[in-house]
């Protein structure tokens, strides 16, 4: 376990997060010693949206491209594609729409699609990231007779590795494998690349069992929340009502209900909710855009019911909410 001393020196190393998120909207801070300036843009998309074909795969060295960068990559997130990032040596720093987590090597850390994430390392730290198409990896997870990738990865997570286990080091010659491969564009031999693709995710596994068992609801129940879920990703800025989904879903409002409480402890208009006052903080914090634009932008017509809204899930109006973040 690491100690203060050592948490100290680690914390100075990683660049704090940048105010402003995806856009550059705040006056650069000065690099630290022996860094060079950050540029004015980050290298991935900023807060927004990436697609990517069915068998996308791509990995590579993220300690050199994020150097260029003052070892940091901005708010940004991707609509169908997960990531993997493998920290070989050093420490860094992830950071999970509101949520930030310190982590030293050996360590993997799994980013689900749409999930607004933020990277930063250490100076001297080693790290390979992996790209994967969403419907790659569902393939990959099934052929490993996994659960779906939906439901066993819910949310990002982060693995912590044992130092000098034989996984560890079948782990780091399967992503050396991967950055050779895409070094020399051999991504076309396709037994090769799925078979350490199957290594990757196989650790992954192996770490995700580990953890006890969460209880389920019925089968039953879970597939209409699952659905469900799917809908107010595609329909919460449009301001559904729990009927409206119910019926797009072809069942009734009371077995949505039922589903919904058995499977996330939550009403269905309270799930809704949670998804939308995760934009509304997602759209404060890494972007520029006025309070009233976002209330817009997310189905209110007047920015005044956005504004009681967002207090009333929050405890603070979205203005207030945005400077005690951002400063």
């Amino acid at each position: 376990m690491a100690t203060s001393d050592s948490r100290a020196r680690r914390q100075a190393e990683i660049p704090e997060a940048r105010r402003a998120g995806g856009h550059e909207t705040q006056p650069a801070r000065a690099p630290a010693r022996g860094r060079a300036a950050a540029p004015a843009t980050a290298p991935f998309v900023p807060y927004g949206l990436r697609s990517a074909g069915l068998r996308y795969a791509h990995v590579e060295r993220l300690s050199a491209r994020i150097r260029k960068y003052n070892w940091e990559l901005a708010p940004h997130r991707h609509r169908d594609l997960y990531q993997l990032l493998f920290l070989a040596e050093g420490a860094g720093e992830i950071a999970f729409d509101l949520q930030a987590l310190e982590f030293e090597a050996p360590a993997l850390v799994l980013v689900p699609p749409l999930v607004v994430h933020r990277f930063a390392l250490a100076s001297r730290a080693r790290a390979f990231l992996l790209t994967l198409a969403e419907g790659y990896f569902a393939e990959l997870t099934a052929a490993l007779q996994a659960p779906a990738a939906h439901e066993l990865f819910p949310g990002p997570r982060l693995f912590r590795l044992t130092p000098g286990s034989t996984r560890l080091q079948q782990l780091a010659l399967a992503y050396r494998v991967l950055e050779e491969q895409a070094e020399a564009d051999l991504y076309r031999s396709e037994p090769l690349l799925s078979a350490n693709l199957l290594i990757v995710l196989g650790a992954v596994l192996q770490h995700a069992r580990a953890r006890p068992p969460v209880p389920r609801a019925s089968s039953r129940a879970q597939l209409l929340f699952d659905r469900f879920r799917r809908l107010v990703e595609q329909r919460y800025p449009e301001r559904w009502a729990v009927a409206a989904y119910a019926e797009a879903l072809g069942t009734t409002e009371r077995t949505l209900h039922r589903a919904s409480w058995a499977v996330a402890g939550a009403s269905p208009l309270k799930i809704i909710h949670r998804r939308i006052v995760l934009e509304a903080q997602r759209r404060l914090l890494y972007t520029a855009d006025p309070v009233a634009e976002i209330g817009y932008s997310l189905g209110f017509d007047d920015p005044a019911h956005f504004s009681r809204f967002f207090s009333d899930n929050t405890g603070e109006a979205p203005a207030a909410f945005r400077r005690r973040r951002l400063g």
